[in-house]
């Protein structure tokens, strides 16, 4: 049997706690071949997002059975919004199919959750009240059946919180970039677009009113193709602004254990109607990968939904600025 690895909190990452507050199910009760709809809803209780990219098991196992007397399955999934995203507070909802194969065995499943790391190592999630066994967490159970029979969806609360972002910081001072159609305003310390408005309505389109400054991933190909983001302790990243009247261009420099490993321009422009993103003159110190840059909630002027954004790292390309749905898009260079 393959070992698992078990991690304490601390070791994973600093002040990273995940939680599931909920869990519903379309049915409960479900034939072989068939399939139930789940929606998960985590959070993270903890001050800090996680410094790694961990995957969520689906375990279902049949009560009363040991493991290996039967053929196992399960639903394992990447979440569409990564932990290493999973800021204080966020409600992170993640819904993904249990597919139930055709040779399940009928009788009542354990459905099992728990977050884990490729290679086996799992990690501790705060409901411990939920805790089966080996880091997994029993949210639910299903009947597999030959008899056909009415869905009823199952729906459970696991923690009564209310969870809502931390106040954020406000702009330090802000600069005006502007058309004769838009006007942009950001921060003059970082990359953050805190309004986009009309100028001839003077409605307010777009911004960033929680104030998130751009997320960026390195990768050092000496250290194993270690990733880091920006929250890692040991990653600095320091903005040095040039702004005209149409255009702002922040110079941006990443250092790891104080050593410059990248620098590059991230410029806004506007044109007309439009705000044009561009990610250029990127320079990387050997051993380095400049992997990504994201913008959290920078959507295109005039829709009502707010996104993200992920600029690849393609040295000169224009970047349309455009909704990509409630999930970070990523982008594999």
């Amino acid at each position: 049997m393959k070992a698992i690895i078990l991690l304490s909190a601390a070791a994973v990452a600093s002040g990273f706690n995940p939680a599931i507050l909920k869990v519903r199910l379309d049915r409960t009760v479900v034939q072989p071949g068939e399939r139930v709809c789940a929606t998960y809803t985590f959070t993270n209780l903890g001050s800090m997002p996680a410094t790694r990219r961990f995957a969520v098991f689906v375990h279902l196992r049949l009560v009363g059975k040991r493991e290996g007397t039967y053929k196992m399955f399960g639903a394992d999934f990447e979440p569409m919004v990564p932990t290493s995203h999973w800021r204080q507070n966020e409600l992170i909802v993640e819904t993904h199919p249990i597919r139930i194969p055709n040779y399940a065995a009928e009788g009542e499943y354990r459905v099992l959750i728990g977050l884990y790391e490729r290679g086996g190592m799992r990690v501790p999630m705060a409901n411990t009240d939920l805790l089966f066994e080996g880091l997994r967490y029993e949210i639910a159970r299903i009947r597999v059946t030959k008899r056909p029979t009415m869905p009823k969806p199952y729906e459970r609360v696991f923690m009564s919180r209310t969870c809502a972002l931390p106040v954020m910081k406000k702009p330090r001072k802000l600069i005006s970039i502007a058309s004769d159609e838009i006007e942009v305003q950001l921060d003059s310390s970082a990359p953050i677009v805190w309004l986009i408005r009309d100028r001839r309505t003077g409605e307010s389109l777009h911004g960033s009113p929680r104030g998130f400054e751009p997320e960026i991933e390195v990768c050092d190909k000496r250290n194993d193709w270690r990733y880091m983001w920006t929250f890692a302790p040991q990653m600095d990243v320091t903005w040095q602004l040039h702004a005209t009247e149409r255009k702002a261009t922040y110079s941006g420099q990443v250092k790891i254990d104080n050593t410059t490993v990248t620098t590059f321009d991230l410029r806004f422009e506007v044109d007309g109607a439009t705000l044009i993103v561009r990610f250029t003159n990127v320079r990387e110190r050997e051993g380095y990968d400049f992997m990504q840059i994201v913008l959290r909630e920078v959507c295109a002027v005039g829709e009502d939904s707010k996104g993200h954004l992920v600029i690849p790292t393609d040295s000169g390309r224009d970047v349309p600025v455009r909704k990509a749905g409630t999930q970070t898009r990523e982008v594999t260079v």
